[in-house]
């Protein structure tokens, strides 16, 4: 699959950190324009640093044909008016707050075109909350990018109660040309798709973990030797299709009363957070990591991911 394109159109993307970099740099390969703005010139350094080393790395397996041509595409400001000037599309991906997220969206309402496409990377809240009190919403959806963004192909693209079609559409055609798997879901819901899905997974893997079943690594190991691999290949409603329909009615009507149906995070998980392990960027989780997402060198394990993504998208025929 391999980006066409895209006419050299401007975006702007809200927010330097992981996921903003990666948006970025996923709309730079695919032939746009792009402007990342964060508070910080430390920040957007470091970014521009993270977004030349993995387009480098990229463009080692094939996958990126003109990786000096997307970096110099890319812009970088503090400057909210000036990131926003002849943009397409705004990404937002600043932190998953809904008053910032709120705030930030009613500030660029000020300084953005009519015309300017409005999108939230908000994983896990309301969006239809989000642009609730901005005066023009006709522009304004949801589209949820994964870590890393600039390999995951999905991005997950929401029509709200108020969006217009054509906004959507756009949306959808401005990820395709970038080389995306754009997937559109009719109606707002809060999570999306993929999110609620992963919390099912992720909620009975730390039961099975808390009962004692399995260590994590074990856990880990099980779920990349068959839920990764065969999902990638043929996703959920095509493995029960080819299981038979009828062994799956049975094996849910047997096991779904016996698994977790927990509504809130598991005791065991407040525990790590109390203890301060909450995750890379505290160089501690579930696993020890070395370095955090926001230092210069990244962390091996997220090195030895990137790659082990990089290989897959090669044999499934990505290339931007």
């Amino acid at each position: 699959m391999s980006a066409v394109n895209s006419s050299r159109e401007k975006v702007a993307v809200f927010g330097g950190g992981i996921m903003g970099r990666g948006i970025a740099q996923a709309f730079l390969m695919g032939g746009y324009r792009a402007t990342l703005l964060s508070r910080s010139e430390a920040t957007l350094a470091a970014a521009r640093a993270h977004i030349a080393a993995s387009l480098e790395k990229l463009g080692s397996f094939g996958l990126a044909r003109d990786p000096e041509g997307a970096l110099a595409r890319l812009t970088t400001t503090t400057d909210k008016a000036e990131a926003l000037k002849g943009a397409v599309l705004l990404a937002e991906a600043i932190d998953e707050r809904l008053e910032a997220k709120q705030e930030l969206f009613a500030e660029c309402e000020r300084w953005a075109d009519s015309e300017t496409i409005f999108a939230t990377n908000a994983s896990h809240l309301d969006p239809e909350e989000i642009f609730s009190g901005l005066a023009s919403r006709k522009r304004c959806l949801a589209a949820h990018w994964f870590n890393p963004a600039q390999l995951v192909p999905l991005v997950e693209v929401a029509r709200l109660s108020y969006t217009e079609a054509v906004y959507w559409e756009k949306t959808v055609e401005m990820l395709k040309r970038a080389g995306k798997t754009a997937v559109k879901l009719k109606k707002p819901i809060q999570g999306l798709l993929i999110n609620r899905l992963f919390c099912a997974l992720a909620r009975e893997a730390c039961h099975l973990n808390d009962i004692g079943v399995a260590d994590i690594e074990e856990i880990d190991e099980a779920v990349k030797a068959t839920i990764g691999l065969r999902n990638f290949c043929i996703g959920v409603f095509k493995t029960m299709d080819l299981g038979g329909l009828s062994d799956w009615r049975d094996c849910l009507e047997l096991l779904l009363p016996l698994m977790d149906n927990s509504t809130r995070p598991p005791d065991s998980m407040e525990k790590m957070l109390a203890e301060g392990r909450a995750g890379i960027r505290a160089g501690r989780g579930y696993y020890r990591y070395e370095r955090s997402f926001d230092s210069a060198e990244m962390d091996k394990e997220i090195v030895d991911r990137d790659e082990m993504m990089m290989r897959l998208l090669k044999l499934k025929g990505f290339a931007w």
